[in-house]
């Protein structure tokens, strides 16, 4: 961006955000007490009016009565259709957009990816990114045979392909998977046995050896409402679910969709205060623990007391990270 873009001119941009605003006749005097943050600068004014001109908006000061008017049409509305190599080429340069935090027009252009970015959530770049680099980190604690077990689970499991799964019981099991989540401290794969058509929990570590069976086709028999309520019926036997509710500090510095982590009935709300809540129902596990532990800096945990306990005791038994400071 030049340094010479008007833009870069903060009382430049709140005028050009005032006069887009008003639609009709209105006096500069009274504009001024209705914008309260635009500078009462008539060159100014008018410098913003021509600018929006040379755009087709149909907009004009002019003289009445010795006194300054302005008459504003409807603010034209630009519809852009990106592609998806288009949308992630965009999103590769917001870093590049902080060069300019310093200016007015920053904030709202930020504010407008960020609405673009919410409405378009299954294609955030940033999102698959993290999510690829965090099952990479999680995948690294296991022995070199297992990380290419999960390796396999995870491709059958984005291309719907069956597989046959060898177990150290020597039994054999054919399984549609559907995905792969922590449960009671392991990684679990949820699947379909494809001869009696039920859901089953298979962990892991009893995985000896897999082999894709690419020649069935396999019609599911359970949605994924179905295998959510699989997930919580099997947490519930093991009565350790709580209700974590979070105020989030940063938004854009916590990933709410950890990867393998199951977090049933996710709910985000708004406080008094405009503070963003957030609550789920998760396990109470290490592996829980890691992951509030990476986003600790950016939140605070509001209920229950115990989790909030039990993350402090983690981080200072792991030293992986250090407490917040109390405010």
């Amino acid at each position: 961006m030049s340094p010479n873009n008007p833009l870069l001119n903060d009382q430049f941009w709140k005028w050009i955000k005032a006069l887009d605003q008003y639609v009709g006749n209105n006096s500069y005097k009274n504009m001024l007490s209705i914008f309260t943050d635009v500078q009462d600068d008539e060159v100014l004014f008018h410098e913003a009016v021509h600018f929006l001109q040379k755009f087709g908006y149909e907009i004009k000061a002019y003289k009445k009565d010795g006194e300054l008017w302005l008459e504003s049409g409807e603010s034209p509305e630009i519809r852009v259709g990106f592609t998806l190599p288009d949308w992630l080429a965009l999103q590769s340069h917001f870093p590049f957009i902080h060069n300019f935090e310093d200016h007015e027009v920053f904030g709202d252009l930020v504010k407008f990816l960020q609405k673009t970015e919410y409405t378009n959530s299954q294609y955030d770049l940033y999102r698959v990114i993290s999510d690829t680099e965090a099952k990479k980190k999680l995948v690294e604690g296991f022995a070199d045979d297992q990380k290419g077990i999960i390796a396999n689970l995870e491709n059958a499991q984005s291309e719907k392909i069956c597989l046959v799964l060898n177990t150290k019981e020597n039994k054999f099991l054919e399984v549609y998977p559907h995905k792969l989540v922590y449960l009671e401290g392991y990684l679990h794969l949820i699947g379909e046995d494809t001869s009696d058509r039920c859901l089953l929990a298979i962990c892991v570590n009893e995985v000896l050896s897999l082999s894709y069976r690419e020649d069935i086709v396999y019609e599911v028999n359970f949605s994924p409402v179905e295998i959510e309520d699989f997930i919580s019926a099997f947490r519930s036997v093991a009565s350790n679910e709580e209700r974590l509710v979070m105020k989030i500090l940063t938004p854009e510095h916590v990933d709410l969709n950890p990867p393998y982590h199951f977090l049933g009935n996710p709910y985000i709300t708004s406080s008094a205060d405009g503070d963003l809540i957030w609550a789920a129902s998760v396990e109470v596990s290490d592996e829980l623990y890691d992951w509030l532990g990476e986003i600790n800096e950016y939140v605070e945990i509001i209920d229950p007391e115990g989790v909030k306990l039990g993350l402090e005791d983690y981080i200072q038994q792991t030293s992986k990270i250090p407490l917040k400071k109390a405010s």
